[in-house]
């Protein structure tokens, strides 16, 4: 099955317009890319896509590693749109930077911490930054599977908070 038919399928028989553009521009540089937007007077969002998708295409060779951690693969990839993880995941030729990048789409793009910031403010975590700091420490803690309920949350805090003392 060639890419273009594979975005069909995952997309219920019709991929969005920038996938299908990310997929025909994947193999050309970044000078090339620029053309096509100029060329074709894409809008902002498609432009940003094809933008996006070059430099994903860039960082695909750390993927390929199979020592990453799912937080290290999630920070790599967080912030990137649906349309550019799967142009990148149809389109890369590296069996493990394509296995990771479904994993990310399928499995850690969605995962959420179970604890909010009103939760580590009453337990004693700072008001500000230090919430975030511990918000995204819990996260990474979730991603790696070293806490898997809002009570291994709620202990993990408690023990860093100790810790802390």
């Amino acid at each position: 099955m060639d890419r273009f038919q594979a975005a069909r399928t995952d997309n219920e028989g019709v991929a969005p317009p920038g996938l299908y553009l990310a997929l025909l521009t994947y193999p050309l540089t970044s000078d090339e890319v620029e053309d096509v937007i100029a060329r074709l007077h894409l809008p902002g969002p498609m432009t940003q896509t094809l933008r996006d998708s070059h430099r994903l295409k860039t960082e695909l060779r750390k993927l390929g590693t199979v020592t990453l951690m799912p937080s290290d693969v999630y920070r790599m990839l967080n912030g990137y749109s649906p349309a550019v993880i799967t142009a990148a995941q149809l389109a890369a030729s590296l069996p493990m930077a394509q296995r990771w990048l479904r994993v990310y789409k399928d499995e850690l793009r969605p995962v959420k911490t179970k604890l909010t910031g009103d939760d580590l403010m009453k337990m004693g975590v700072p008001a500000g930054k230090p919430v975030g700091e511990v918000l995204d420490q819990l996260l990474t803690a979730r991603l790696d599977a070293q806490v898997a309920t809002r009570k291994d949350e709620e202990a993990l805090v408690r023990r860093w908070l100790q810790d802390a003392r």
